[in-house]
């Protein structure tokens, strides 16, 4: 488990707070957001902050971004969102984001359900990104 004083932990949840916040506040999930989670990762560890070697760093990549390409063609995702796992990945690993993965359904689930009890069909999932990773790290 992550140390919550640790860079490792607080800079991607600084960054899932800007997604929440776009997300919340436009209906879209900048590639920005996504391209700092991956950023943050290549340089935690290449600053030794996160052990696992590079080749995992790339798996975990490439499953988070498999996992989102999926979910995007079913229309469960739209396609920043799917990024955004990729960028999850990136920075976790392929083991830890699949521990994400039911937490953000969790919380993303909940935000589906208001958003239909006040009549809208658009689901903003950055919040759930944001309250799954912290709830997944914490459990």
């Amino acid at each position: 488990m992550l140390i919550f004083s640790s860079p490792a932990f607080w800079v991607p949840a600084l960054i899932l707070v800007g997604v929440a916040v776009h997300d919340a506040l436009t209906g879209k999930i900048s590639d920005l957001f996504s391209l700092a989670l991956v950023a943050w990762a290549i340089a935690a560890r290449a600053l030794g902050w996160w052990e696992p070697d590079w080749g995992f760093l790339v798996l975990g990549l490439a499953e988070g971004l498999a996992i989102g390409l999926v979910a995007f063609r079913l229309g469960a995702l739209g396609g920043g969102d799917g990024k955004v796992l990729a960028g999850l990945g990136a920075c976790f690993g392929p083991v830890k984001l699949l521990l994400f993965l039911p937490w953000i359904a969790l919380v993303g689930g909940l935000l589906a359900v208001l958003a239909l009890r006040k009549g809208s069909r658009d689901v903003v999932l950055g919040p759930a990104f944001l309250v799954g990773y912290v709830l997944a790290l914490t459990f």
